[in-house]
């Protein structure tokens, strides 16, 4: 990964990488404020397509000292339409470069729980994109439905990465999304509307 996509990352995210990657990614070791020793865990669900692994989903959470059995709990949460092919766990008994001498994590009974929630389906309603595709990522929504252009929108790329998301608007029979600064490609827009989900393909090329 490159720096500069590193640096986009948010916090927990970058946590993550520098937890996996190792000193590979140390130099922003500092900025993560990482300063407290303590233990933790990384779990990644990942998809790999023509020999290139891709993380859809990567979480770190803290795991805080504790004197007897702890139950921790790591949610996992995506909006990707990629399914994942691979699942990572990897464990860490001191967070900081230098960890605590003597530093024990006991891990027992890991177990995976079923999911509560589904993909929802994507309603059909009047919301069309122009121009699309599009040659330098300028999209605009259009629909005689006020309401629907008025909610709030997310974009992933193909790996279900989020490349741009936005709040509530006014209504309006038009809105713009601008990926120019993305690469060319497939993106997807959802919009969260009150009745569901508005899904709509974007292609930039």
């Amino acid at each position: 990964m490159a720096l500069h996509t590193f640096n986009l990352l948010s916090d927990e995210v970058q946590l993550a990488y520098v937890y996996r990657e190792g000193t590979y990614l140390a130099r922003r070791w500092n900025d993560l404020g990482v300063a407290t020793d303590n233990a933790g865990v990384s779990v990644s669900l990942s998809r790999t397509t023509n020999g290139v692994s891709t993380d859809i989903v990567l979480v770190h959470q803290t795991l805080a000292p504790a004197s007897s059995y702890t139950l921790a709990n790591v949610p996992l949460t995506y909006t990707s339409n990629a399914t994942p092919d691979s699942l990572h766990i990897e464990f860490y008994s001191g967070s900081v470069q230098t960890p605590t001498v003597g530093t024990v994590l006991l891990i027992d009974d890991i177990s995976f729980v079923t999911p509560t929630a589904m993909r929802a389906r994507a309603l059909d309603v009047p919301v069309s994109v122009a121009l699309n595709p599009s040659a330098d990522g300028r999209f605009v929504l259009h629909s005689p439905k006020l309401s629907l252009l008025a909610a709030p929108f997310t974009v992933t790329d193909t790996t279900g990465r989020v490349v741009l998301q936005s709040a509530k608007a006014s209504p309006a029979t038009s809105r713009a999304i601008d990926l120019g600064a993305q690469a060319a490609g497939l993106y997807t827009l959802q919009l969260q509307t009150d009745k569901g989900l508005v899904v709509r393909k974007l292609v930039m090329h």
